[in-house]
Formats: structure tokens, sequence, C-alpha cells
């Protein structure tokens, strides 16, 4: 075959490999590829899945791991303590971990193994929780509370109502009745374990939505806080004159649910 030849042979080859490529990629669901699952597993851990968030320290970045959240998803965590008592914190909207490690860390000094973690995304994020728990029961955590913030705060209320055994308490903290297709209303008429509420009165319609959570909670085991501040989220641990007030009902809850 001549120069000629050999070039028009090459020019029909990689047309047959861009025409193949169309084909099996797929362009099905307003143009974003297709997602294509994960093998089954854990997710293996790794030192640097949690590399560029400067909020930690030498030795928690070195110890940030992926766990599994759903088919294909994974997400990444931070366990700090240890012990067979156990938190997860859950952040609010726009956050990630960072919001939560100060607290985590406060709680992992006073003897219990805290999850911290990024939500996967924004859709369903009680999920995430699920998964959160299911970590620490890996590693032989025993009892579990779950603390959660605005958006956090919504999934731990949900989560608790699914998860298999029985959390040993949940908190929310600003944490909406609805938050996408995410709905606290039913959640806690299931709910049959103890449970926080915390708002503050000038916060929009989150100390609304703690008001009618808690009315239509089942658990006999509840409490309702609601502060004169405006303070939201995680924020109410650390803002304001009654952020001591917060920090000492979040103590007194843990510590009746998990001990000392």
């Amino acid at each position: 075959m001549d120069g000629r030849g050999r070039r028009l042979a090459g020019l029909l080859v990689c047309g047959a490999l861009v025409a193949a490529g169309c084909t099996t990629g797929g362009d099905h669901d307003g143009g974003r590829p297709a997602v294509t699952a994960a093998p089954p597993g854990p997710p293996p851990a790794t030192r640097s899945a949690a590399y560029g968030k400067p909020c930690l320290r030498d030795r928690e970045r070195a110890a940030a791991f992926r766990f599994r959240v759903g088919q294909g998803f994974d997400t990444v965590g931070v366990i700090l303590g240890g012990g067979t008592r156990g938190l997860v914190f859950a952040h609010q909207r726009g956050g990630d971990l960072c919001e939560w490690l100060s607290t985590a860390r406060s709680y992992a000094r006073l003897g219990y193994r805290v999850l911290v973690f990024d939500f996967h995304d924004q859709d369903q994020v009680d999920d995430d929780v699920v998964a959160a728990v299911a970590e620490l029961r890996r590693r032989g955590v025993a009892r579990v509370v779950l603390v959660g913030s605005s958006m956090g705060g919504t999934a731990v209320l949900v989560a608790a109502a699914r998860i298999r055994p029985a959390v040993a308490g949940v908190v929310s903290l600003s944490g909406g009745a609805v938050f996408a297709d995410l709905d606290a209303r039913t959640a806690v008429v299931r709910l049959r374990v103890p449970v926080l509420f915390v708002a503050a009165r000038r916060d929009g319609p989150f100390a609304t939505a703690a008001r009618g959570l808690y009315g239509a909670a089942a658990t006999r085991d509840k409490r309702l806080l609601v502060l004169g501040s405006a303070a939201h989220g995680s924020s109410l641990l650390s803002f304001g004159g009654e952020a001591a007030r917060v920090r000492a009902a979040l103590r007194g809850f843990v510590t009746a649910h998990l001990g000392r």
C-alpha cells in the first residue's frame, strides 16, 4: 500500500473508533455520562482521602478514609477517639466535616469514638448517615448517638427511623421538617429512640419546625430547647449568650444515652 493509501486507512480506523465511543458512552441523561457501579466490597482506606482539608491535623489527615454510601458511591470520613461508644456528626448544607471537627475532638477526648464525614451529595443524605453508623459498628462501636446540623439535622432524624438495630439517640440542631426528598415529619412518627430538638426563635422557620417535630415524635424520651437567639445549626454551640446552655444540653444527652 502506498503512503496515500496508508493515510486513508488510518483515517477510516480513527473514524470507526470515534463512532464506537459515541454509541457506547451514551447521552441518555441530559448530556451526563453514564455512571458505572463500583465493584462490591468496602473501598480501601487512603491517607489522601481528605488531604486538601486544612482543618485537619496531620494525624487526622493520615487517618482519613473512604467508606461506601451506596451502589457506586463513597465519601470521606475521619474517626477520632476510640472505644465502643460512638457519635456521628452530620454537617449542614454547604459545609463539610470541618464544621464539626472541634466538637468531635472534644468528645474524642472524653472517651467516645467519633465519626465526622462529608455528605457525598445533597440528595438522600440520610443514606450517608446510615452508612456512617454501619462504619462505626463495623469497627466495634456498640452504641451510637447521631447529631446533625440543619440539613444534617433532618438527615439524622430520617436515618434514625431507618437504622436497625436502633441508635441510642438523636440530636437535631435547626433541622428542618423537610429537606429535598426527606420528610422528617413522617420519620419522627416512627421514632422510638430518645430525641433532642434545638432551635433558635429568631432563626426563620426552624423554631416552628422544631416545635412541630417535637410534637409529632412518637418517643416518650424527647426534649425541646428553643433559644432566644438567631443562631443556626452547629453555630448554636458556639455563638451567642446561650451557646453554653446548648453545649450542656448536648453533653447531658450524650452522657445519659451513651454513658460517661
